[in-house]
């Protein structure tokens, strides 16, 4: 999916927190949960089994904080959705 949606990870300037595939899992778990943006990033922070399922480590010293980064990504991802294309990906899987 990570090709469908053209996602790369850029190797200049700032480093993001969520790789590619990272990004889908974020917004699979908040489609799966039901989660508000605000609870799912306070559920990120605190379950490890969030953070292997999205790629990330969050030190417990140092969690998110901004969880506008969710909507971010999913505004991301709805400019790149070409529902077709990712439809006949899934089909395959």
């Amino acid at each position: 999916m990570v090709k469908e949606f053209k996602l790369t990870q850029s190797r200049k300037g700032r480093t993001f927190i969520f790789p590619p595939e990272g990004k889908i899992a974020l917004q699979s778990l908040k489609s799966y949960t039901g989660l508000s943006d605000k609870h799912l990033m306070e559920r990120l922070n605190a379950d490890c089994q969030f953070q292997f399922f999205c790629g990330i480590d969050i030190p417990v010293d140092r969690p998110l904080t901004n969880f506008k980064i969710i909507s971010q990504i999913r505004k991301e991802l709805g400019k790149k959705l070409d529902i077709s294309v990712v439809q006949k990906c899934l089909a395959i899987y």
